[in-house]
């Protein structure tokens, strides 16, 4: 049974699910505890549909997933993170996929349909397209059945450039510290060498530090949409299991018919 804080919490989130930006949270004083079927019965009659209460109540409730993994590339440039999902990959679940990966990423993409998986691909565009500091990022979700497995990988040519900066400044550091200690330099030029050797030296550093943390903060935000997309997959499968049941036993009746008037015809022709 839900409370009134919940009912109102599922109501509001069922609404948002269905796409109405005005909402509605009712405005009794006070509501007695109600069962899923009389919530949807509420919802239903507000004009909220009854499939978008159940993913509510399965996102109040909590959907379980596994943590996505961090996969070690052995290349700084390149991160790759994977994650796992209960469900099928239907229509309205790529749909609802595709913009939440837009979202969070605010960038267009394209999508390409293989034997095995689904792909949505960043599309670079403007100056960014001639910029070697960035590249697209990629999202893999297989269409085998059983556990889904949903792969993104995304290339940081910018980490690249940071830390070829950062190597610059410190090499500079080095350069100009030689020439100090080889004695090639004046007593009178001494000051300026050193205070150009330390502020190579604070740049070189700040750089580095910049782009680890350019990388961390990037890995976190792939490594929430991952599992932002576990959460869609595993949340719309549970809502809809019973009717993706039923519609999968509705397929398979009218292929096995098929099949079966098909073989009825080659009998046929064999026998004249």
């Amino acid at each position: 049974m839900y409370n009134q804080k919940d009912i109102y919490t599922i109501l509001k989130r069922a609404v948002q699910l269905q796409g109405d930006k005005e909402g509605y949270l009712g405005s009794a004083d006070s509501v007695e505890d109600l069962s899923l079927k009389e919530i949807e019965e509420i919802a239903r009659e507000s004009g909220v549909s009854a499939e978008f209460v159940r993913q509510a109540v399965i996102e109040y409730d909590g959907v379980p997933v596994e943590e996505p993994l961090l996969i070690d590339t052995g290349n700084r440039r390149l991160i790759e993170i994977l994650g796992f999902a209960k469900g099928d990959i239907n229509k309205k679940t790529w749909t609802e996929v595709i913009a939440e990966i837009e979202k969070q990423l605010n960038t267009k993409g394209s999508v390409k349909r293989r034997p095995d998986r689904l792909t949505w691909v960043e599309d670079v565009r403007g100056i960014k397209k001639f910029l070697p500091l960035s590249a697209p990022a990629r999202v893999d979700i297989s269409l085998k059945s059983g556990q889904r497995s949903i792969r993104l990988l995304k290339k940081l040519p910018a980490q690249f450039f940071l830390r070829g900066t950062s190597l610059l400044g410190f090499g500079v550091t080095f350069f100009l510290l030689s020439l100090l200690l080889s004695g090639n330099v004046t007593r009178f030029n001494i000051s300026p060498f050193i205070i150009f050797s330390v502020l190579f030296a604070i740049a070189g550093m700040g750089i580095w530090k910049l782009a680890e943390n350019f990388r961390d903060r990037t890995k976190q935000r792939y490594k929430d949409l991952v599992e932002s997309l576990q959460t869609i997959v595993t949340r719309n499968h549970q809502a809809s299991d019973t009717y993706t049941s039923t519609e999968k036993v509705i397929e398979t009746d009218f292929e096995e018919k098929e099949i079966t008037e098909e073989s009825v015809k080659m009998k046929n022709q064999l026998r004249n």
